[in-house]
């Protein structure tokens, strides 16, 4: 068995096992308990911190297309493993549980039709039957990293199998892995983040979600375990290869379905039910054009579809991500010409609606003020953004004048870009004028 001793994880010389020929995989089944193929779907349980046991568990729950081709909405039990196995062999209860379920592509074509790099990885639900923030797809070198370790903890299971006696605990499909034998080969030494060892982000070599923070692969059980918990199965292809099941080629990763820790130890697989790509649907705003610094208030209406995240990109260096609909607003400091860009992503893809030069802010027009023999006061100008309507608004109490402008006049900047105003009465002479738009 070669192992790969330049790679270590966090600074605690964990091996990172190198990648193995599918021949050598082949002619070591023979010998090992434990055996495993790439593209197979690994389950991992581990306690972490005060509430670590003297075991580690991996699973190989088979070929991860075998959930995939599942008809939609199909729950099967997950049969590779006995929950006695978990509780009470190798832990004294379920409870503060950490569990993942990972896998890889090795090799292109293999399986036929995905690309090398693709990814199988879980994500904790935030509440029961509540879908978190998806997986993000990454390019195949990045993607490649988390492939490595996947790789490390299913070659470690074999490694730490080949130093065990068989029996019920020490099988094909299971093995429990002894932290007095492991020497950094078990689970937890490639799921653990290396600086934050309760998170399982496979050594911060796994997959980021949409908004950029890496994802925690496992679920953890809280005291007591008195209701199931789920994590969503993610299919992660490289970015820039078409995904089937969308037709995308970048953004968030496909939901095949998510599995389900029961209170007794048993586990299901619920594929999910037909997904279809989200639409954007249209922006509105309350105003398009106007004097800057000019506050637009934006809205999504008419999206539809799963869609847990809205990204709004308002064309002056100003991003908004939210995970639930509703009205967004922004400020245009400066005068200028801005495209504004929705995307919204859900389970089944993401979509985009972008607005050219959907707003227009205009550097805010200075007022000449001319006092005529009879009192009345001109206040006018020149070089205005022809089109823009505009509004005059007074008021006698500059201390107050926050809340207590009056509008006098409303007008439209002419063609020309002038503007003006001329007053009906006598100016009172404590009188204050600004010019606004809209």
């Amino acid at each position: 068995m070669f192992m790969n001793h330049n790679k270590c994880t966090g600074g605690k010389g964990k091996l990172v096992l190198a990648a193995l020929s599918l021949l050598t995989l082949l002619t070591s089944a023979e010998a090992l308990p434990f055996v495993f193929q790439p593209a197979d779907l690994c389950l991992g349980f581990r306690k972490t911190g005060s509430y670590q046991g003297n075991y580690e568990c991996v699973v190989d729950l088979g070929p991860a297309t075998n959930y995939v081709n599942l008809s939609a909405g199909t729950t099967i039990n997950i049969t590779q493993y006995a929950a006695s196995q978990v509780d009470p062999d190798s832990f004294a209860n379920l409870t503060n549980l950490s569990w993942s379920v990972c896998g890889y592509v090795f090799t292109t074509g293999s399986p036929p039709g995905y690309p090398k790099s693709t990814l199988w990885a879980t994500q904790a639900r935030p509440s029961f039957g509540v879908p978190g923030v998806p997986a993000s797809r990454a390019s195949s070198i990045d993607q490649r990293g988390a492939s490595l370790s996947i790789e490390s903890i299913l070659q470690g299971a074999v490694v730490i199998s080949s130093e065990l006696s068989s029996n019920q605990d020490n099988t094909a499909r299971f093995v429990q892995e002894p932290y007095s034998i492991a020497d950094g080969q078990n689970y937890g030494a490639f799921m653990e983040d290396p600086d934050y060892p309760t998170i399982g982000d496979l050594g911060t070599s796994g997959p980021l979600d949409l908004n950029g923070n890496f994802v925690n692969l496992e679920n953890t059980t809280v005291a007591p375990f008195t209701t199931a918990v789920q994590s969503d199965l993610y299919e992660l292809r490289p970015s820039g290869s078409a995904d089937p099941h969308t037709g995308l080629t970048n953004g968030a990763g496909y939901a095949v379905g998510y599995f389900q820790l029961n209170t007794n130890g048993s586990m299901t697989f619920t594929r999910a039910s037909a997904v279809t790509v989200p639409s954007a649907g249209s922006v509105s705003s309350t105003v398009t054009n106007g004097f800057s610094p000019l506050k637009v208030v934006f809205t999504n209406s008419a999206s539809s579809g799963s869609i847990t995240s809205w990204v709004w990109n308002f064309g002056n260096g100003t991003i908004i991500t939210n995970i639930t609909a509703g009205d967004v607003t922004n400020t245009y400091a400066t005068g200028g010409d801005y495209t504004v860009t929705l995307t919204v992503s859900g389970p089944g893809g993401s979509s985009t609606v972008s607005l050219a030069n959907f707003i227009v802010a205009s550097p805010s027009p200075k007022l000449l003020a001319q006092t005529l023999a009879s009192g009345k006061l001109v206040l006018s100008g020149t070089n205005g953004p022809a089109g823009v309507q505009y509004r005059i608004l007074t008021s006698t109490n500059l201390a107050l004048a926050i809340t207590n402008w009056i509008p006098v006049f409303t007008n439209t900047i002419s063609s020309t870009g002038s503007y003006g105003y001329t007053n009906a009465a006598t100016t009172n002479k404590t009188a204050y004028y600004r010019l606004v738009s809209p």
